[in-house]
């Protein structure tokens, strides 16, 4: 009863706790007491009912951030945040909380100013006030939510700058860094210098990483606005005797500027001989999106593909041949030699997608993709060969019979990836629509999901299927909301295609019992969609131009 007279929470805790403590299971009271889970649970519905709370539940909230244990000021906080978005009234307390001798009350308000964040102009004075406290934990909490407002936050630059450029702890410095890049406007173009400083001066790898990422996300978001400082001080940082983890961010943020970064690219292509293997993944994976020169880059990413002993570079290399398209050309003969050869999966898997994506003409590679997908040991290599192959639409014909077959394999992932690439290979094949029936029908969900997504993208075509597509409509959550999606896009389809009054009369017919399918479902856009189609019916709308029927 002490606990009573000493905490006002108890007694909001025990007035919604205490139906909680009916033992129908036959457990006792102590059981309940130690039991972690329902404990919390009874905190969070205490806390949360101050949501519905005004500015009157505040001081009360502030005093559980100063007495409570971890876990209840969490909840405070949250609830002091709830009560400040329906309650703008609310922020000056927590403003004041700020100024409250114990961290916890001045974390907890900072926390609570983090969630109100972009809803209130109030919160951002608030937050920059909180940049000041003497303790470094708020401060961190200060930086990182004025970081997540963002643009709404430029007034905190100035502030920044100074913890950037003096703070004693190295992770309000690195978060500084951090959220100078977040700012937007004239302001990241202001930060540029100080982050360049930081990137060459100061003592910690982790300011110096997080500047580097920072003055890559800059030079990228500006369209190289400021590159003529951001470029040369990467570089000078790449090349300098530097951390590898900074190196490497360093050649990540040159990368991320893509050509405004183009003067970098030598010593890019040096780096691709380094000692150390995380310069050469990184170095292997940037080159591929910064503009240089094909006959320079090509013959530089096959050496690390051929020679390179980690598997990481040549990932990379393979990453960035992807990315040059039509331009990496020269490298397929060498990328089928490693897609028949290669020992590792995941290499082979890359390929197989990169072969999808260069734009190579399909009797080049199709018949690779097509061994690939038979016979690869590894699952993943396979399922990015069917992939590849629908990219390639109708010039990938020969794999269908293949395809077909893959959809009585026992791996699900394996029938998934069969049927999106059917799809896309053979819309109009006469097997593809009774094999997409069957498939309804697997045992995998996510099988049958693919199915119906499928079906949707026939149109008209899939007429045949939609009772059992209004079947799934009662099917598990991914198959009924694809499901409702197919039968819109079957319907939409053959009002498109009607040229006669019996035409339209046969879409409407259809369209009424989706319509009564649909009752059941809590798919709102689906239902609307298909009323507007039915208005468009009686109205005549959507036939051909040249239909003799055509409504006016």
């Amino acid at each position: 009863m002490k606990f009573l007279q000493k905490s006002w929470l108890a007694g909001i805790v025990l007035g919604i706790s205490l139906p909680l403590l009916t033992f129908s299971e036959g457990r006792s009271q102590q059981h309940w007491c130690t039991d972690e889970a329902r404990v919390k649970q009874a905190l969070e519905q205490a806390i949360e009912k101050f949501a519905a709370c005004d500015r009157a539940a505040v001081p009360a909230l502030i005093a559980t951030l100063r007495e409570g244990n971890s876990f209840v000021r969490w909840q405070a906080a949250n609830a002091l945040a709830k009560v400040s978005l329906q309650d703008e009234g609310a922020i000056p307390q927590l403003v004041a909380a700020l100024g409250d001798e114990a961290v916890s009350v001045r974390s907890g308000a900072v926390d609570a100013l983090a969630q109100i964040g972009r809803s209130s102009d109030a919160a951002v004075p608030a937050l920059i006030a909180a940049l000041q406290d003497r303790d470094a934990n708020v401060r961190e909490m200060a930086v990182f939510a004025l970081k997540n407002i963002g643009q709404q936050a430029q007034a905190a630059a100035p502030e920044l700058i100074v913890l950037l450029n003096a703070d004693e702890s190295l992770s309000v410095r690195a978060l500084a860094a951090d959220a100078l890049a977040y700012l937007g406007g004239e302001t990241q173009e202001r930060a540029i210098p100080v982050l360049i400083a930081a990137l060459q001066q100061d003592s910690s790898s982790l300011v110096r990483r997080r500047a580097a990422i920072s003055l890559g996300k800059i030079g990228a978001e500006t369209q190289g606005v400021g590159s003529n400082l951001i470029v040369p001080a990467l570089r000078t940082t790449f090349k300098a005797k530097e951390e590898t983890s900074v190196r490497v961010i360093a050649a990540g943020a040159l990368g991320r500027m893509e050509e405004a970064a183009k003067a970098a690219i030598p010593d890019l292509l040096v780096a691709l001989q380094h000692d150390e293997d995380a310069v050469r993944v990184m170095v292997a994976n940037v080159l591929g999106k910064m503009g240089g020169d094909p006959q320079v880059i090509i013959p530089a990413l096959m050496a690390t593909l051929t020679d390179d002993d980690n598997a990481f570079a040549r990932v990379g290399a393979v990453n960035s041949l992807e990315r040059m398209a039509e331009d990496a050309r020269a490298a397929i003969p060498v990328l089928l030699a490693i897609l028949a050869d290669e020992n590792d999966g995941n290499l082979r898997s890359r390929v197989a997608v990169a072969l999808g994506r260069i734009g190579v003409e399909a009797k080049t590679v199709v018949p690779a993709l097509i061994a690939t997908f038979e016979k690869d040991e590894d699952i993943s290599a396979r399922m990015t060969a069917a992939a590849a192959l629908g990219r390639f639409g109708k010039e990938a014909n020969a794999a269908v019979p293949t395809l077909l077959a893959a959809l009585k394999q026992e791996e699900p992932d394996l029938r998934i990836s069969a049927i999106a690439a059917l799809g896309r290979i053979a819309p109009n094949h006469p097997k593809l629509l009774p094999a997409l029936e069957t498939a309804l029908n697997d045992s995998s969900v996510i099988v049958r999901s693919m199915a119906v997504q499928v079906l949707g993208t026939l149109g008209a075509d899939a007429q045949p299927a939609v009772p059992q597509l209004i079947a799934a409509l009662e099917d598990e959550m991914p198959v009924r909301v694809a499901a409702a999606n197919a039968l819109v896009q079957i319907i939409q389809g053959l009002h498109e295609q009607a040229i006669t009054p019996e035409d339209l009369q046969t879409t409407k017919t259809i369209a009424l019992s989706v319509q009564q399918a649909l009752q059941g479902t809590a798919d709102e856009k689906a239902k609307q969609q298909v009323e507007e189609i039915l208005n468009a019916i009686d109205a005549g709308e959507f036939l051909p131009s040249a239909s003799p029927y055509r409504c006016c």
